[in-house]
Order: structure tokens, then sequence, then C-alpha cells
């Protein structure tokens, strides 16, 4: 039933939003604080007998798959925390108490109870059976596990989440506004034995190491970044067909050296994979700290120049909708420092 209030934990209730409403029945299930997960009708304000009497937090979230709710899980999750932690009971509601609360109260079971996404889910729908948050939720939900409960920039399959939120905004022609928070750390490293890494040629600046590469060459074993989300919402939901997009960013689990192209009889491994491949036109990466003055530019597309100021040597060029490899593949985005303005460092 979408319209009742249920228990999910003691002291944890998730439904609709008519009971968040009626101050009767918040009093009669004894709840003293209330989380709202959706953007109320202006037609129907929160009556101010029940803000007075209770600690609220209102979020005007939208039950839409592209919606980032994952910015949100912190501070949600620490709301219900602080709630149950001091005698509390909480009632977290959306509209339907199907999709929108129903992620946050998972996400909160994953952080205080170390659930998988799906276990957790479980133990939600145990209690109130109609809960399916939407695809994107879902995928969202499998980042908020895999990166221990927390939205940072030091997870890449974070980071690229919200780059392929910056790309899709783009296609669809409302601009392009990159999150400054998730663009990964570049920090100079001299000497040796520090892993594999490129520079610009003209003045040895290092630019970026194997961790911010997109190794993409044909390979049996690529799998996407983001694999374990689509493992999760597999096994929590039915997928709907979907139209085939551009490849993201993937990595690879071949064995070749460096500059090979990756054999498809040699069997995957546990070696990391090239920096880039012979037929390759450049190293893709991802969007990186001191790209940030030519991202704040709002281009969809344009070149990548040395960030260092003596320098300003052109090293490649990037699209927001993507840019195909020499190898034929095409790269969303498509972030190319191309190989003969570097120097690669081992």
């Amino acid at each position: 039933m979408t319209s009742s209030m249920d228990e999910i934990l003691p002291g944890l209730f998730l439904g609709p939003w008519e009971y968040a409403l009626d101050a009767e029945d918040l009093t009669r299930a004894g709840i003293t604080h209330v989380l709202s997960v959706m953007r109320m009708p202006k037609s129907l304000p929160v009556p101010v007998a029940v803000v007075a009497a209770r600690n609220t937090l209102m979020l005007p979230i939208l039950d839409s798959p592209t919606f980032d709710i994952l910015q949100h899980l912190p501070r949600c999750v620490e709301f219900v925390r602080q709630a149950l932690d001091g005698g509390g009971r909480i009632y977290v509601h959306c509209q339907a108490g199907i999709s929108r609360s129903a992620t946050v109260v998972t996400a909160y079971i994953i952080q205080t109870q170390g659930l998988s996404v799906q276990s957790a889910l479980e133990l939600v729908r145990a209690k109130r059976k109609c809960v399916q948050p939407n695809a994107g939720f879902m995928e969202q939900l499998a980042l908020w596990h895999a990166a221990k409960c927390i939205v940072n920039s030091d997870d890449q399959a974070t980071r690229l989440f919200y780059h392929e939120q910056t790309a899709r905004a783009s296609k669809a022609g409302r601009g392009v506004q990159v999150n400054a928070d998730m663009l990964a750390r570049v920090t100079e490293i001299s000497g040796a034995g520090t892993g594999n890494r490129i520079r610009c040629k003209m003045c040895r600046r290092e630019l970026a190491k194997r961790e911010h590469m997109f190794p993409h060459g044909p390979a049996p074993t690529a799998s996407t970044s983001r694999a374990a989300a689509a493992e999760t919402l597999a096994a929590t939901t039915t997928p709907s067909p979907a139209a085939p997009e551009p490849v993201q960013p993937v990595t690879t689990t071949t064995t070749t050296d460096d500059d090979q192209p990756p054999s498809l009889s040699s069997p995957p491994t546990a070696h990391e994979p090239p920096m880039i491949n012979s037929t390759c036109s450049g190293y893709f990466v991802e969007p990186l700290d001191w790209m940030q003055p030519i991202l704040d530019e709002g281009l969809t597309s344009g070149r990548i120049d040395c960030p260092n100021a003596k320098c300003r040597a052109k090293l490649g060029s990037y699209d927001w909708a993507g840019s195909r490899c020499g190898c034929g593949e095409w790269v969303v985005p498509g972030f190319c420092i191309h190989r003969s303005r570097v120097d690669k460092l081992k």
C-alpha cells in the first residue's frame, strides 16, 4: 500500500506526503523529525503547526533518473542519524513513498548496517513492498555503496558520474556547468618509481597519471567504470529497453605492452592495462583540476593547453559530446591529449 506510513526500522518511518501535512498523524506516531525529499506544491504549504513542533528538513528533489540525488545523500543520512541517535522518531517522505524517500532510507541502511544495495532494499521492501527507486537512483545508490558512503572526488566512479551528467546536459542543450569539486587533482611528483604518467613535451610539466586515463582499445575484458552499478540495477529491478549509447570511457585488463594493441586471444590478468595503444591518437583523460580555467568558460568543446603559464603549448582538445580516437572508438566525454605533444614516463 502506498498510502500507509510504514516503520522500516525502530523510529524510522517511510511513506507518502499526506502524513507529513497532518500534525495529528505525526503526533500519534510520536514523530519528532520530518525529512521531505520532494518539491511541495505551492498550493499545499506545510502547516505551521507541523514545522513549529518538529525538526524539519525539506529538499526539492525530483523523481527523475537524471536527477542528482547522490549529492543530497550525506546530508539526508546525517539528518536521519542525528534524529535516531537522539532518541527521536523520523518520518521520511516524498510524494508516494516509493522512489525518492526510499532511496534515502536505503542509503541510510547501507551506511549504518554495511549492507549491499540489494540487501538494504530488500530490508526496506520487507516493511513497505511498493518501494522502487528509479533506475538512475539505483545507479547512484551503487556509487554510494562502492565509495563507502562518501561523496567526493577521491572516488573515480563518482567523478565519472558527474562528468557524464555534464555531458548529457551539454548534449541536451542545457549548457555546460562543471562541478569543480569533482575534478581529479593532479599533483606533480618527481623521481623514479612513481608510476606511469605523462608530461608536456615543451616544459615537462606533469599532466596526468595512469589513474586519470581511459585505456579504451578493443579488448574482450573491457568493462565500464560503473559496471557495479549496472549489476546492482539488474539484480534489483527489471531494466527497460534503451537505445544504444556511445561507448563510455572504459578500463581493460589485458597484458599488452603500452604501445601495442591488445590481443584478442590474450587471457585476462590482474596486470595494469596499457596507457595507450599503437592505433590511438592520444591519451583520453578525465577532466582534471588544471583544466578548470578552460572548463569555466562553459564551452561544449575547445582546445586543451598546457597549464604552465610560461608554456601554454597546445596539448589537445576536448568535446563534452565525445571524440573519436584514432583506434575508431568513440569516447564520451572526449578529453584527448595528443601523444605527439607529451612524453610518457614510467
